[in-house]
């Protein structure tokens, strides 16, 4: 059987994010993939979130992909 992140792990790592938002977005989009190639307006959409935040998430997204980057670059 195939598994899925849901993304939990990553999530958390994003700053200020509550767990019930963490929790919202994961119910939402169901796989972490979906929450990564989101657009800040559909992260919006999310029951808790708006649009300050929803920026924040894809902020924080987008610094951990760099970080990724550069680890394996090391």
């Amino acid at each position: 059987t195939l598994i899925s992140p849901k993304g939990y792990r990553i999530l958390f790592k994003i700053p200020r994010i509550p767990t019930n938002i963490i929790e919202n977005l994961i119910k939402h989009f169901k796989e972490l993939r979906y929450v990564i190639t989101a657009s800040s307006e559909e992260i919006d959409k999310v029951e808790g979130i708006g649009e300050a935040r929803a920026t924040a998430i894809r902020t924080g997204l987008k610094r951990i992909k760099e970080q990724i980057n550069l680890k394996k670059e090391i």
